[in-house]
């Protein structure tokens, strides 16, 4: 549970990455207007979510202004795609890697201040999946171990395949909803075309 949980805060992190480079990207990159990105920040979560009865929720989330959200959307779905079908590269799964930890490493000297109730939060949710629950501490410790390259390290390495193999069992729900991926192998995947806009991936769902 540990592992998985750690490549998902992996492929969380790539997926952050990807977001913030597409809203620094110049505005020809994402068009042939050349308008700048539609959303002003972008997420995804995927995570048990026992409070609605349900095995795993995902979601991809963009914020943009009202006459942009189509096409922020669009753009959102469009990267986690790209990621479900192709994975992380070898030089961006050692980047993230490395901000992962900075960050959890942050995260470990701020325990202090960590509001009440978000641990009894974190506390609910734990036990609610017969999980154990550490604070950000304990977290950081854990990864850190099971991230430590060193040969006598008592866990296996996480792998570049490891981490791609996940990225494709979190974000099958992408895939599922673009129509030309219904029922095809992932070879011919790869090879269908984006959609562009909207309307193109709910009927795809549909």
């Amino acid at each position: 549970e540990a592992r998985l949980s750690l490549l998902d805060c992996l492929l969380l992190s790539a997926l952050a990455s990807r977001f913030e480079a597409l809203q620094q990207k110049p505005a020809q990159a994402h068009d042939k207007e050349g308008s700048l990105c539609p959303f002003t920040s972008a997420s995804v979560s995927f995570e048990d979510n026992f409070r609605d009865n349900a095995g795993t929720l995902s979601l991809v989330i963009a914020a943009a202004q009202p006459e942009d959200w189509q096409a922020a959307v669009t753009l959102g779905i469009r990267e986690v795609y790209r990621m479900s079908l192709h994975g992380l590269s070898s030089g961006e799964l050692d980047h993230t890697i490395q901000s992962f930890l900075r960050e959890s490493a942050i995260d470990a000297e701020q325990v202090d201040t960590c509001h009440s109730a978000t641990l009894c939060e974190g506390l609910v949710e734990a036990t609610a999946q017969g999980e154990t629950f550490m604070d950000t501490v304990q977290e950081h410790s854990l990864y850190s171990a099971l991230l430590d390259p060193s040969p006598h390290s008592p866990h296996p390495p996480v792998t570049l395949e490891e981490v791609n193999i996940r990225a494709r069992e979190v974000l099958q729900f992408v895939i599922d909803a673009v129509r030309p991926l219904k029922r095809a192998p992932l070879r011919q995947a790869a090879k269908a075309p984006k959609p562009r806009h909207l309307d193109e991936v709910i009927n795809a769902v549909r």
